[in-house]
This record gives structure tokens, sequence and C-alpha cells, in this order.
């Protein structure tokens, strides 16, 4: 080869490369966060330098923290590619209150759900039944008070992680290295 082919050559990679970065990586790399924040649902917990535990729920069901028999806020985290860079959040309204924890207000449409959650979890009944945790604890919930503040713990499931940094630094040290190999 000589120094001419070699220029074309270093020339071809290094646009394999910028187009790697540009459109590929950031697909793939998005793709990583998001599994990686939806498997720490399914741990019950947020790893960064090893795995910080979510606290339990107060509220007996058989859910973990976070998570329902629908997965709103799990199936809510996204992924949006763009020109080498990719945004990685998610669509729920209420996901920050999750991951940075806080108090929020009663309002008059809380007190209605969760009412309507006492009876359903009550078996369809408004008579007291003492043997149903999960039904007392909907119960007292919609006797606070309009305005009253009810603390929601910090339950961290997105953001910065060093295990989700390695990851996606030898994603992108592979696929760099394919283009170089071929």
């Amino acid at each position: 080869m000589d120094t001419k082919q070699f220029q074309n050559l270093l020339t071809q990679k290094r646009q394999e490369i910028l187009h790697a970065l540009r459109r590929t990586i950031p697909v793939k790399v998005g793709r990583i966060a998001k599994d990686h924040f939806q498997e720490g649902f399914r741990q019950g917990g947020f790893q960064d330098n090893g795995a910080q535990a979510w606290q339990r729920k107060k509220r007996p069901d058989k859910y973990g923290p976070l998570m329902s028999s629908r997965q709103n806020l799990y199936g809510s985290i996204y992924y949006q590619p763009g020109d080498a860079s990719v945004t990685v959040g998610t669509s729920a309204p209420y996901a920050e209150i999750h991951n940075e924890g806080g108090d929020i207000k009663v309002t008059a449409k809380m007190k209605r759900f969760f009412w309507a959650k006492y009876r359903e979890t009550n078996g369809g009944s408004w008579k007291r039944n003492a043997k149903n945790e999960e039904a007392e604890f909907w119960k007292t919930l919609a006797l606070k008070k309009v305005g009253a503040k009810i603390h929601i713990p910090q339950r961290k499931f997105i953001g910065e992680s060093q295990e989700l940094n390695q990851k996606i630094k030898q994603k992108i040290d592979d696929e760099i290295d394919k283009i170089l190999r071929k």
C-alpha cells in the first residue's frame, strides 16, 4: 500500500467513524440507557456505584416500589437520538417527584381517586373490612384534607450512573473497533 492509498483509507475510516458517531452510535447508546434505567425498575433500585435500593412502599400490594399493573412510569422512559447526541428522559408528568422526592399537596381530585381505590380494594363496599390493609391505606389517604401534604420519598430511577457510563464507553469503543477492523 502506497502513501496515497493509505491516505484514502484513513479518510474513508474517518468518514465511517464520524457517521457512526453522528448517526448509529446515538441510537445504540439511547437503547442501552433506556434498558439500564428499566432494569433498575426490575431490580427495585438505581445502579450508580452499586445498587441503591428504593425505600419499600407503605401500601401493601404485589408490586414493588414505582411499579404497578400498567407500568406507566417504567414504560414512559424514552430516548431521542440526535446529531452526535442522545436525549434520555421520561414522559410521565409525575416522574420528577419520584426521582427527586418531595411533598405534594392533596387535591379534591386525588381524594376522589383515593376513595375509589378504597372501595375497589374493599370488595366494592363502603363498610369497613379490618382485614384489608390496602383498603385501610387508601382510606387513610382519602381522609386527608385538601391542601394537606403527602411526602413522596426519593426513588431515583433516571440520571447519571457510573455503570451506565461504563456501558456507553464500551459500546462506543466496540463500534469504533468494528469500523477500524473491517
